[in-house]
């Protein structure tokens, strides 16, 4: 099987997977519908199982077809990697990094990109924000080099290999106009009736915040705004809110 099996059969499957049908997959790969039906015959008979479910809808890859996608793209991945150092041999400051991160980190990483390309001003960069589910998923699949996100949430991938950058603090961030913010001495007591813009119950940052308020037996505050949106908490910022 593994004499059989070609580079344009994996192609052909990850066509279908994205495109969800065989029409469409032989539209987008610019071949005949018949072409592309017949390669995942052969391929369902080579294996002796189904890679797709087919209905009115469409086909769906079945736990079969799931699998030899996700192991065929880290061929496919290896050998364009393969074909990259081979091609850098020549000039080894010229290449492609895809880098996945938090919202969050997003002044980090411009730093770390204005920075390393000044260094290296060959070097391409691909940078993709997400949540850390979604990034550790491409991490996996082979279309993210590298992720930055929390480490508490990494060292909870153990197929992952994970490295802490910096540690990094928590703070409370208000306008420079808000009374609170000319007082020396805080309490998280004194916070609890102001208009917080937090993030929602299931985000890392919430969790924090119910802990240490839980902490000194105080409840969590009501969130007057609830959003994952760093620009818009900033924006808010300016109106008074914490």
């Amino acid at each position: 099987m593994s004499r059989r099996l070609k580079l344009r059969d994996l192609h052909m499957l990850e066509a279908v997977s994205a495109a969800g049908s065989m029409a469409r997959a032989a539209e987008q790969l610019a071949i005949s519908q018949p072409t592309i039906s017949k390669a995942i015959a052969d391929l369902d008979r080579d294996l002796g199982v189904a890679l797709f479910d087919r209905s009115s809808r469409g086909a769906e890859l079945t736990p079969s077809g799931y699998i030899l996608l996700r192991r065929g793209r880290a061929m496919l991945d290896e050998l364009q990697q393969g074909l990259q150092e081979i091609e850098n041999l020549s000039d080894p400051t010229v290449g492609e990094v895809r880098v996945g991160a938090v919202d969050a980190w997003s002044a980090y990483i411009s730093i770390v990109v204005e920075r390393t390309s000044r260094r290296y001003p060959k070097i391409i960069y691909k940078v993709v924000f997400g949540d850390s589910d979604t990034l550790f998923t491409a991490l996996r699949n082979r279309t993210l080099d590298v992720v930055i996100s929390r480490a508490v949430l990494a060292r909870s991938q153990p197929d992952l290999d994970t490295e802490v950058l910096f540690h990094d603090r928590v703070t409370v961030v208000t306008s420079a106009a808000h009374p609170l913010a000319r007082r020396r001495n805080i309490a998280l007591r004194d916070l609890l009736d102001e208009r917080w813009v937090i993030g929602p119950p299931d985000s890392f940052l919430y969790q924090l915040m119910l802990e240490a308020f839980q902490a000194k037996g105080l409840p969590m505050p009501k969130a007057m705004v609830t959003t994952l949106s760093i620009q818009l908490r900033l924006d808010l910022l300016q109106s008074g809110y914490s």
